[in-house]
């Protein structure tokens, strides 16, 4: 990908790292290597795409004009794989192993606060619906133990006092960082990754969905 650029006066002069989306100038930095070796350059050719456009580097793998490996990696790890294009679909399977697996008891607890987190907005988007942590479904569910290998995610499924089956079943969802789920099973037709604020999304299109189906029955 070639990109014409001026160093001098371009329009990301006044703008710094802090500024920016991170995740954003990190990709960026990698797709401008082509043009310099130089970090700095690199950074300024950076910045002066993002004060055109905040999201410039998401966009252009969006579009399917990036050929930088690792930067599609990054995208796929910052992003999800929702807006991914079937060219890089290659990248997916690698980055399905990179699940959080925390080590420390620092780190387990930073895990379960986060799943506790989306547990919680889960909870909050329809009564029908449940999530429950690893540790709490085979608190509730004790015959299954030997069903389910220890781990950190949530099973969201349907409330077992109601009738109704809006899940099919039900999915699990896996952090790989504190904006990326894997998510696995329905509402996705194989395993996913894709931004949490995209997945809650997706699971309210979901019931949507189930809804207008059953209105008018």
């Amino acid at each position: 990908m070639i990109v014409k650029e001026s160093l001098i006066g371009g329009k990301g002069d006044k703008l710094t790292e802090k500024n920016v989306d991170k995740r954003q100038l990190i990709i960026g930095k990698i797709v401008e290597k082509e043009h310099s070796p130089n970090e700095k350059i690199t950074t300024e050719i950076a910045l002066d795409h993002l004060a055109e456009n905040k999201k410039y580097y998401s966009n252009l793998v969006e579009k399917g004009i990036v050929d930088e490996p690792n930067a599609i990696r990054l995208y796929i790890k910052y992003f999800g794989t929702s807006k991914l294009p079937k060219k890089y679909h290659k990248f997916i399977s690698e980055s399905m192993n990179d699940i959080l697996k925390p080590k420390s008891s620092n780190e387990i607890q930073k895990v379960l606060f986060k799943l506790n987190e989306i547990k919680n907005i889960i909870n909050n988007i329809d009564p029908r619906i449940k999530a429950y942590t690893l540790q709490e479904w085979l608190t509730e569910f004790p015959w299954q133990k030997d069903d389910w290998v220890n781990g950190y995610y949530l099973i969201i499924t349907n409330d077992i006092n109601k009738t109704e089956d809006i899940l099919n079943g039900g999915f699990s969802v896996s952090l790989i960082n504190d904006n990326i789920v894997k998510a696995e099973w329905l509402p996705y037709p194989e395993e996913t990754i894709i931004g949490i604020d995209n997945f809650i999304s997706a699971l309210k299109e979901l019931i949507r969905e189930y809804d207008n189906k059953f209105a008018d029955k």
